[in-house]
């Protein structure tokens, strides 16, 4: 059997979040065995939904949105006009994030509707940008490591000048989680790390080729450079 790439990988995608009829399934499962161990892409496709789709899932309890939301959520995910639609997997990807993170925020509706709306919006958006890199057929994962049990990765292709920092296991700050990039002689800020029941990501407009060191710290200022030692830690691979 001839196997197209991007069938499998929407399968693939499909398959870790357990999205499958009993026909795909079994499609899919004959392409974990006949098709995947011999193809760099689609092993490294596999790799990076079971990431994404790991994190989704120790991220916090779905729960459904406020019956008021759902046209907007409709709205949201609709792929605009006179452009390519997403995939059916990414838009399962993207609403399961968008009732993931909005889970915890259902307390705080009625005083803030609409900024919270916005934040799920955008964590959705970031979520579906960040499958797409880590699905790259270049893409290259960073772990951070660190005496903890936080799952901390930094997401990039080379040559990008974006990357995605992925986080969850995360214990509660004491003060503020900063993301810090060290190399030259240099270092930068790239922001702080909001944490939602043990999950959090960022963009992070820099790629990690381009330091030496990555580095989470737990601290109440954050400028102009760490004074804590790393919760987690990673040094980059010269290329």
């Amino acid at each position: 059997m001839s196997w197209d790439h991007e069938r499998v990988e929407e399968l693939l995608a499909a398959y870790v979040l357990d999205g499958l009829d009993p026909e795909d399934q079994a499609l899919a499962e004959r392409a974990l065995l006949e098709h995947v161990p011999g193809c760099t892409r689609c092993r490294r496709s596999l790799e990076g939904f079971r990431m994404v789709a790991g994190d989704l899932a120790l991220a916090a309890p779905a729960a459904a949105p406020p019956d008021p939301l759902l046209p907007r959520i409709r709205r949201s995910l609709a792929p605009p006009r006179r452009r390519r639609a997403w995939p059916a997997w990414a838009l399962g990807v993207a609403a399961g994030a968008l009732l993931i993170g909005m889970s915890g925020w259902t307390l705080s509706l009625v005083a803030g509707l609409t900024g919270r709306l916005d934040e799920a919006q955008q964590t959705q958006g970031w979520l579906v940008d960040a499958l797409s890199t880590a699905t790259h057929p270049s893409s290259r994962v960073l772990p951070l490591d660190g005496a903890n049990d936080a799952r901390v990765s930094v997401l990039s292709v080379p040559g990008s000048d974006q990357s995605y920092l992925m986080a969850t296991n995360l214990p509660e700050p004491a003060f503020t989680y900063h993301v810090w990039f060290l190399g030259g002689g240099k270092t930068w800020h790239a922001g702080t790390l909001e944490v939602i029941h043990g999950w959090a990501m960022m963009p992070v407009e820099t790629n990690p080729d381009l330091w030496e060191t990555v580095l989470l710290t737990d601290e109440p200022r954050g400028h102009p450079a760490p004074e804590t030692s790393p919760l987690v830690s990673a040094t980059v691979a010269a290329s």
